[in-house]
């Protein structure tokens, strides 16, 4: 089995006013007389949390437009993808790390003589991913303030070693090696989705709108084929 490199591209919602309007275009959780804080919101988006995510809805700012991958400071990247029902069925054709779909709604603004507008979305939430999709062993790390290179046999002698120091250390990779052949990934420890050239591609031939690539030059992507 031998390492290919592939081209990845960085995958972010618009944040272009013609196309997004005010941005983030996510400003709160409508909820039902409930107040639930954001940051217990975010919290439970993640995987040891799975279990108790609460059912709730967000609310369109005002000066939004709809698009198919929602800016949202109550769903940052690390955790997950906001996106339309349209964008979670060509995801859905692709190769994607451990994840689940969560089922929301986001709801507009009141404007006068007009109902309020309500549309299915799903958050594309992504588990321990980069546990298990990540080739440590082959992958290549680089220490961001004492400028050296690091080597890591997995995800736990990464942590240890942030941990020995009482400032943790800048880590980012030079090297990515992804384990198993995948479309879309978020790099560990780091708020930065990144998909493969054919689903940039089909998503760009698609009608879907709100999504944003940019070549990914800061490291070499890799997968085992």
């Amino acid at each position: 089995m031998s390492l290919q490199a592939h081209p990845f591209f960085e995958c972010s919602p618009v944040a272009d006013y013609p196309i997004a309007g005010k941005y983030p275009q996510i400003d709160y959780l409508f909820g039902r007389g409930s107040n639930i804080p954001i940051r217990d919101f975010i919290s439970k988006l993640r995987p040891e949390k799975w279990e108790n995510v609460p059912n709730v809805a967000l609310s369109l700012a005002r000066g939004a437009k709809w698009t198919d991958f929602m800016s949202s400071a109550l769903v940052p990247n690390y955790v997950g993808l906001l996106v339309s029902t349209e964008a979670q069925g060509l995801l859905q054709q692709f190769r994607l790390p451990a994840h689940r779909w969560i089922p929301t709604k986001i709801v507009g603004q009141l404007q006068q003589g007009k109902q309020r507008e309500e549309r299915p979305y799903a958050i594309l939430n992504f588990g321990d991913s980069d546990a298990d999709a990540v080739d440590y062993p082959n992958s290549a790390f680089y220490h961001f303030i004492d400028e050296v290179p690091l080597h890591f046999d997995s995800l736990a002698d990464w942590i240890a070693f942030a941990r020995q120091s009482s400032a943790p250390p800048l880590i980012r990779f030079t090297r990515l090696v992804l384990a198993e052949p995948l479309d879309i990934f978020s790099i560990p420890f780091d708020a930065t989705t990144i998909v493969s050239e054919r689903l940039k591609n089909a998503i760009e031939e698609s009608s879907l709108v709100g999504f944003k690539f940019e070549p990914m030059t800061r490291m070499e992507v890799m997968m085992k084929e």
